[in-house]
């Protein structure tokens, strides 16, 4: 299992008329095996904040450590192997290949790190509940299919955190809910860490923790009053 924490993070970019700060000194502590919900407006630095905890982003000030790993130490072939291992990845668009059935989207990750195996896409499936889908096209499920094809996909490789972001935003309310009761599930049974960017107080209300940021920085951190584990 790995934590996460920030200590006076910032990000600045230039937008190629001003220069933006998008994080404001960020310290944040996320325990392994934690549920929480990053939210806050447009252009707060949600996204930004995930972007960067995940490795995607390395042109920030301050320090980022995961499991005890301080990003910046890290060469390119240490952060991919973090971002292939230690993350997995859901966003609000689906991003699955058309052209290959459930299964192989599924087993995409597994292409790309040389461990492919059938098996292991077959259990995910179940494990989200979808386990006659495999030899469908995407095009045929619906939305909520769609993501929770998504969520198998990035448990490909057996994270131990799972960077969401805003992966109910193409989904009503309903089939929302459901996909967050399968990360609850996660959570709970499989130790999961869970950073969940959202601007739907609905979906964050779910998680353990509330982290609200505004224009770039932590205004609140308090836990949930409806924690989904038990």
């Amino acid at each position: 299992m790995s934590g996460i924490e920030t200590t006076d993070l910032h990000k600045r970019y230039d937008d190629g008329t001003r220069q933006i700060h998008a994080l404001r000194g960020i310290d944040l502590v996320v325990d392994p095996a934690e549920f929480i919900a990053v939210v806050g407006t447009s252009g707060s630095g949600k996204t930004t904040l995930l972007n960067i905890v995940g490795g995607l982003d390395r042109d920030y000030s301050g320090r980022v450590e995961v499991g005890g790993r301080d990003l910046e130490q890290l060469g390119e072939s240490e952060i991919a192997d973090l971002r292939n291992r230690t993350f997995g990845f859901v966003f609000q668009q689906f991003h699955l290949l058309e052209h290959l059935t459930v299964e192989e989207n599924v087993r995409l990750p597994g292409f790309f790190g040389g461990d492919d195996a059938g098996d292991r896409a077959e259990q995910l499936l179940e494990q989200v509940g979808l386990e006659d889908t495999g030899a469908a096209s995407p095009a045929r499920l619906s939305g909520g299919q769609q993501q929770r094809v998504a969520i198998a996909r990035a448990l490909y490789r057996n994270p131990s955190v799972l960077l969401c972001d805003e992966p109910t935003g193409n989904l009503d309310r309903r089939t929302g809910l459901e996909v967050l009761e399968l990360f609850g599930r996660l959570n709970r049974e499989h130790d999961v860490t869970i950073v969940l960017v959202t601007h739907e107080e609905h979906i964050a209300d779910m998680a353990e923790r509330i982290v609200r940021l505004e224009a770039g920085g932590v205004v609140s951190d308090k836990r949930s009053d409806e924690p989904i584990r038990d």
